[in-house]
């Protein structure tokens, strides 16, 4: 299976390698496979980390509200009220996702295109939050850069 697109592999099920975000940072990535299962009625969208755990097991026409966040190279698709972001950038979570803008299409981007016609409508009151848009993700880039800035020059004047 090529990290470079999503593939078909041997198995017969559209897959890629990622990491499971449970939140917008680098802090509780789990690393394993994407896999969505086709066949039928019984289509099932997974992802089950490197280490067996089933983060992910959802029938695909139980979803909704497919999109991309952090550069194009991260999925959403939630679940009734629960988001999952799949980082699916080549280069990893931070590096991947900063050289994914550049990128004329993503891992991600073939995901979501893969999913939209198969996803249902989101379920009679929840509230789906919208991923970031691009220029969000920069100016939040550059506040958490100069946060760390300000916090390594007062280390610096302090410990002198």
């Amino acid at each position: 299976m090529s990290q470079e697109t999503a593939s078909t592999g041997q198995t017969g099920a559209y897959e890629s390698k990622g990491s499971y975000r449970t939140n917008m940072t680098a802090l509780g990535v789990r690393a394993g496979v994407l896999r969505a299962t086709s066949g039928g009625p019984h289509d099932r969208l997974t992802f089950t980390a490197d280490d067996g755990e089933v983060l992910l097991d959802a029938p695909i026409s139980e979803l909704h509200s497919v999109g991309l966040a952090e550069m194009n190279g991260t999925l959403e698709v939630w679940q009734a009220s629960q988001r999952h972001r799949i980082s699916l950038a080549p280069g990893g979570v931070l590096a991947g996702n900063i050289v994914g803008e550049f990128a004329p299409t993503s891992i991600a981007m073939q995901w979501r295109d893969y999913l939209l016609p198969l996803v249902g409508e989101p379920p009679a009151g929840v509230k789906v939050k919208k991923p970031l848009s691009r220029a969000a993700n920069i100016w939040l880039a550059i506040g958490i850069s100069l946060v760390i800035l300000i916090v390594v020059l007062a280390a610096v004047f302090l410990l002198g």
